[in-house]
Parts: C-alpha cells; sequence; structure tokens
C-alpha cells in the first residue's frame, strides 16, 4: 500500500500514511544509493543516476529473510537462512555502511 490507496476514513490517518510512505520512499532510495545501488550513465531518455530496487523486492530479498538466535559457546549469534548470493550481498551492505554514514 502506498498513495494508491486510502488505508481509512480519517484525514489526519490518511496524511500521516502519506508522510510515512514518503520518508521510507526516500529512506530506502538513500540506503539503497549509499550501500547497494549501481550508478549508470545519464542519457537524454534516462536522467537518473541509480539503479534501485522497490521496496518490495528489497523487503522480499535482504530484509524478509528466515532467521534464528543461537548461542554456541554462550555468545549470541544470528544465522540467517539464505543463498550465497543473499549472504555476499548482506555482507556487501556491512561493509559500506560504515562509510555511508
Amino acid at each position: 500500500m502506498a498513495f494508491d490507496t486510502i488505508p481509512t476514513h480519517d484525514w489526519d490517518a490518511n496524511t500521516t500514511w502519506q508522510l510515512i510512505s514518503a520518508l521510507t520512499h526516500n529512506v530506502l532510495r538513500q540506503f539503497q544509493a549509499a550501500t547497494t545501488a549501481t550508478e549508470r550513465k545519464n542519457s537524454r531518455k534516462r536522467t537518473y543516476r541509480w539503479v534501485f530496487e522497490s521496496l518490495r523486492t528489497f523487503r522480499y530479498e535482504v530484509l524478509n529473510l528466515p532467521a534464528k538466535l543461537a548461542r554456541p559457546a554462550g555468545r549470541t549469534e544470528l544465522r540467517i537462512a539464505a543463498s550465497k548470493n543473499t549472504q555476499e550481498r548482506i555482507l556487501t551492505i556491512l561493509d559500506t555502511l560504515p562509510e555511508a554514514a
């Protein structure tokens, strides 16, 4: 759900929903630009510089992963059940986050 739906019949709630949707969009775009988005050359038709994923794709591939907390040798560890490509992508994000901040 984004701008194409109205979640409630209350004006204040809808306004808040719209602001949160816009904020989420901007935060995700900035996060992707700082970590995983690839650059492309500008042209007459394509004036945007980055290749972004949709929120749905990003959420499906990176955020909604099965995981469990384990305690091997008394140390808490998060184990993520993901493919090799997804694991490499997560490691790339974790490596570039300190530079982005």
